[in-house]
């Protein structure tokens, strides 16, 4: 018979995982059970973030009323803003950025 040795077992929050260390430390007489028991770190990680979302969750009976809410202040915001000034602009940033990267280092541009 071979002796095996388990060092650890990873495995998320379920309560039957719980029962599966449980039952492994009954059949096998090396393994400490509990103890050696790692919880997923990614899955923990998981659970936190929704947690921390879940505050800014709106109540479905809300929901209209919250996006309207945001929608006006959006509208707000964008008052008295020349959005085609800004998108020409973006388009005249990214040109001069491509000019830039085909130049060599005597300043010539390669067409």
């Amino acid at each position: 018979m071979r002796l095996v040795e388990i060092l650890s077992i990873t495995c998320d929050n379920a309560s039957c995982n719980d029962t599966m260390i449980d039952t492994l430390s009954e059949l096998l007489e090396h393994f400490p059970g509990a103890a050696h028991r790692t919880r997923c770190f990614a899955h923990i990680l998981n659970l936190v973030a929704k947690s921390v979302i879940r505050q800014f969750d709106v109540a479905k009976g809300e929901a209209d009323g919250a996006l309207s809410s945001a929608e006006k202040a959006l509208q707000d915001l964008a008052d008295g803003v020349d959005l085609e000034g800004l998108v020409a602009q973006g388009e005249e940033e990214v040109e001069d950025d491509a000019i830039e990267d085909n130049r060599n280092e005597e300043g010539w541009v390669d067409e």
